[in-house]
């Protein structure tokens, strides 16, 4: 049975805020903030982040039991706490030079068009992609079951009648607002249940572990040589 959502249903919309939510109306042209600071990266490279940042957590725990390595923890300390920072300000940089974005993307919606910013992730690298409401439907994807006290859509598949298809995931895209103003704007929507898949799951690893491991470990360590 396909399943009908509007913007007051609690279970999808409960916790949804964004600029411009309050005065939404007819006429409304909404623009939502895109996140690309963890838009994928050729694997070969999210690996050498992978493999770099958890060697560099790794590197206390071995110092502390070999004596050769003589670098006193406050030192360590000292180097430890801007990885993460400098990290993240590297690997926004890479994902600027590689999918050759601006600072700044936004995803626009109104009652007339859904327009996308030129991004190499849905095929279109020179301009914003403008769908016009009659000329697209709206496939949106959950993971949870019917019974669920939260729904988070996972994905959006925009087909249009060109029979062009684009795919928006949650990983690079504000999913759960954007579904909100297809709704309040009704354009058509259809929906399908999903499941976390293994390679988004191995990519979530290769993200967020070695930040966590080296996050931990400069909290250590400044726990040790500062407190």
């Amino acid at each position: 049975m396909e399943e009908t959502i509007t913007t007051d249903n609690t279970h999808w919309f409960k916790y949804i805020d964004f600029n411009g939510k309050n005065e939404l109306c007819e006429n409304s042209i909404i623009q939502l903030r895109v996140t690309k600071i963890f838009y994928p990266l050729p694997f070969w490279l999210e690996l050498i982040f992978f493999v770099l940042l958890l060697a560099v957590s790794l590197f206390p725990l071995v110092n502390h039991h070999v004596a050769i390595v003589n670098i006193a923890f406050r030192d360590l300390t000292l180097v430890y706490l801007p990885i993460v920072p400098r990290y993240l300000v590297l690997r926004m940089i890479l994902v600027n030079l590689y999918y050759q974005t601006g600072s700044k993307l936004f995803v626009s919606i109104s009652n007339s068009a859904l327009v996308l910013p030129a991004n190499r992730l849905i095929g279109h690298k020179k301009r914003q992609l403008v769908l016009a409401k009659d000329d697209i439907k709206v496939q949106y994807m959950q993971n949870t079951t019917r019974h669920s006290l939260s729904c988070r859509a996972l994905q959006l598949t925009i087909k249009s009648i060109s029979k062009k298809t684009i795919t928006l995931k949650v990983d690079y895209f504000p999913i759960q607002s954007m579904l909100y103003l297809l709704t309040y704007f009704g354009y058509p929507l259809s929906f399908e249940r999903t499941h976390f898949g293994i390679l988004k799951m191995t990519r979530m690893f290769l993200l967020i572990i070695p930040v966590l491991c080296v996050i931990a470990i400069s909290g250590a360590l400044f726990s040790d040589s500062f407190l």
